[in-house]
Order: structure tokens, then C-alpha cells, then sequence
């Protein structure tokens, strides 16, 4: 998924996938799930086929994430205009 700071922001306690109690498997598709929590607070969805993607499995601070893939864009746009 792509996702806007904001809905990382606004959104950050629904990232939690919800574990069975019996199995203790996660319960659904948190991809789904999560969806869903997304369209009924007021945000769209798009769907870019193009774009390969894979899974994180456990507990991730999507955040996190999204700060640190901040960053490194940031330091390589940096160092390309320092070589320009």
C-alpha cells in the first residue's frame, strides 16, 4: 500500500491486526480491514497494478516506516543534485 502521511497519522491505532485468541493467528485480512477503516473515515482508495509489493508480517510501526522512506528519499535527491 501507499499511503498519505495523513491517513498514517489519523489512522496509526487501526494499523493493529487483531489476533485470534484460539489460534493466535491474525484474524482477517488486515489489508482489507484496513481498507475499509480508510473508506468509512472519508479517504479513497486506488489501486495501481503496476506496482509489485510484499508483506510485513507481525506488528509494524507503519509510521516509522513511512518517516524512514522519507528520509532516504530526501538524502538521495540530496546527493544527486550535489553531483549535478
Amino acid at each position: 500500500m501507499l499511503l498519505s502521511r495523513d491517513i498514517c497519522e489519523e489512522m496509526h491505532p487501526m494499523f493493529k491486526t487483531p489476533i485470534s485468541e484460539d489460534t493466535g493467528a491474525p484474524e482477517g485480512n488486515a489489508d482489507l480491514r484496513f481498507c475499509a477503516n480508510a473508506r468509512q473515515a472519508g479517504y479513497k482508495i486506488h489501486v495501481h497494478w503496476d506496482y509489485p509489493c510484499q508483506h510485513f508480517y507481525g506488528e509494524v510501526d507503519l509510521l516509522g516506516l513511512l518517516m524512514a522512506h522519507t528520509t532516504a528519499l530526501r538524502e538521495t535527491k540530496t546527493a544527486a543534485l550535489e553531483q549535478a
